[in-house]
């Protein structure tokens, strides 16, 4: 009998150490996925659209300062003028940024940073914000990774001829009426710009990839295999067998090195090859758009356009308007 018990007892702890085995597993999945979709840090703040930084400026300034601003698809423009002993501090916003004063330079201000302007710097400032898809864009152009920079201090204020004439020009083109050429124009300004922003970059420090963030041989890869499957269903397996690492591990390295998730990354993507296609490619339906790009259907493709953008995929199609004080 004793015998007997101690045979049931072992099957019994058996089972128990196996229900022990499979709770441990099912709280290190739970908890690696909880680390996935838990957001980086540095995002806890909401960036804001230049468009809405103009609201607040103008909400919070009110008659101390004068603003005038016009609006093309890759770059804005804002001529701040200011009031006896007025001053503002500019929220953090998606774009980078170029602030040029009269009593100084030109200042780069990288995505996601504050700044304040005030009367002391001058009685004039010009600002102007450029989509960060087009820095990116010329950054893959000339072999420039941006990834390896996880984190680049803005520059210092120099005056810089060729940044001043650039800056100069558009703001003779925001005083002009609105051509059909005025568009693609300001669109080569743009691209103009965001590379004197690269080469500006380029002088800085940067700091080394921290460590436990995925190599840069493996994201490059893994980015390769999203711009090439952007119309695929892509998961997080198909990723992480790309970067020939486990699929936790793959979550974990890959929030360190860019700030995002795997998904999240993706889903940027996807979007950002919406607003080319969207400025080049007329022919195009919203609906044609949604499916090539790998989204459920045209209303899930929009509420992500808005989402991230800030408007519909119709209307960031649409001209710019001129929008001023």
């Amino acid at each position: 009998m004793w015998c007997e018990y101690s045979r049931s007892w072992g099957r019994g702890r058996s089972r128990v150490d196996s229900s022990l085995i499979m709770l441990n597993t099912a709280v290190t999945i739970a908890c690696c996925l909880e680390e996935e979709q838990r957001p980086a840090a540095t995002a806890h703040r909401r960036l804001a659209l230049p468009e809405e930084a103009i609201a607040r400026i103008r909400s919070t300034c009110g008659s101390r300062i004068h603003l005038f601003s016009r609006c093309w698809r890759d770059i804005q423009f804002l001529s701040i003028t200011f009031g006896r002993l007025a001053g503002i501090e500019l929220p953090p916003v998606t774009s980078y940024s170029i602030v040029e004063c009269r009593a100084g330079g030109q200042r780069v201000i990288l995505p996601g940073n504050t700044f304040a302007l005030s009367s002391e710097d001058g009685d004039e400032a010009q600002l102007v914000w450029i989509d960060a898809a087009i820095v990116r864009e010329l950054a893959l152009d000339t072999g420039i990774d941006l990834g390896d920079a996880v984190e680049v201090r803005d520059t210092a204020d120099e005056k810089d001829a060729t940044c001043e004439h650039l800056m100069r020009v558009l703001a003779l083109m925001a005083k002009l009426r609105s051509t059909a050429v005025q568009e693609p124009f300001a669109q080569s300004v743009a691209r103009a710009l965001a590379a004197w922003v690269l080469e500006k970059l380029g002088h800085c420090d940067t700091a080394v990839c921290p460590r436990g963030a995925l190599n840069v041989r493996a994201f490059t890869r893994v980015r390769a295999y999203m711009h090439a499957n952007l119309s695929e269903r892509v998961t997080l397996e198909d990723l992480a067998r790309i970067a020939e690492v486990s699929r936790f591990h793959f979550a974990r390295q890959f929030r360190i090195r860019t700030g995002e998730s795997p998904m999240g990354y993706l889903l940027r993507t996807r979007i950002e090859r919406a607003k080319d296609v969207l400025r080049k490619d007329h022919g195009a339906t919203v609906a044609d758009i949604a499916a090539t790009l790998g989204f459920a259907d045209q209303s899930h493709f929009t509420r992500t356009f808005r989402r991230f953008v800030g408007t519909s995929p119709t209307d960031y199609r649409r001209p710019a308007v001129i929008r001023s004080a």
